[in-house]
């Protein structure tokens, strides 16, 4: 998929209070001035932004569709391992010519168009997951840094079952990493609610789910067994 240059606002990037280190917007600008040193793209690709290699941000763009019966949950379990795994991690960078190593910490900036549906309901994951929250009570801390995230209906059901779930629709992540068979089997509610939803779907809609979920379980396996 190529990356496009995509014009956002200026409006500012609203720090989760929540959550340290943890950002949101509907733009993928001003990150030197946050300090920012991992983006989440939450936007259909063609609305992907263009991230010069030389700023040493670390770039993720999902190919996220702001309508109710995009499948969110096959996403959450890989996106909220890479959220957790950036602010965890430590970002390095060379200081002026004396070449002087400079620590820093992460900040990871989740953005999507309009900083108020999608971008939202993967903040307000990870806010549930870590802090053990259900999707009210997550929602309602995220609003106090924006109070204009809304999640749309959809997704909304489906951080409401992903709290059921217990923050994960992935059974284990399987012990033979050389067996994909075995690798991260979902679980059954999961299933159950997919095999629902997918009466609704087209056959290109389907086809374009499949790609994409196993694009989201391979970057769930990769984190999970580099841990």
């Amino acid at each position: 998929m190529a990356y496009v240059t995509h014009a956002v606002s200026a409006d500012p990037i609203n720090r989760i209070d929540a959550i340290e280190g943890l950002f949101i917007s509907e733009s993928s600008e001003l990150l030197a001035k946050h300090g920012i040193t991992h983006v989440l793209t939450l936007t259909e690709d063609r609305d992907w932004p263009t991230i010069a290699a030389e700023s040493g941000v670390k770039h993720l763009a999902v190919p996220l569709v702001d309508t109710q019966l995009e499948d969110l949950l096959m996403y959450l379990d890989a996106l909220v391992l890479w959220i957790e795994d950036a602010l965890l991690g430590e970002q390095v960078a060379q200081n002026g010519e004396e070449n002087q190593v400079q620590r820093q910490q992460p900040r990871v900036l989740v953005h999507c168009l309009q900083g108020v549906s999608r971008s939202a309901a993967v903040v307000v994951a990870y806010t549930m997951q870590a802090l053990g929250l259900d999707y009210d009570a997550a929602l309602a801390r995220v609003r106090r840094s924006r109070p204009a995230v809304s999640p749309n209906p959809g997704f909304a059901d489906q951080l409401r079952l992903w709290h059921r779930l217990q923050y994960r629709i992935f059974a284990e992540a399987g012990a033979d990493l050389d067996d994909t068979g075995n690798l991260a089997a979902t679980k059954p509610e999961y299933q159950s609610w997919r095999s629902g939803r997918g009466i609704l779907m087209s056959r290109a809609e389907e086809e374009r789910r499949a790609a994409n979920f196993g694009w989201a379980k391979g970057i769930f396996v990769a984190l999970m067994y580099q841990q």
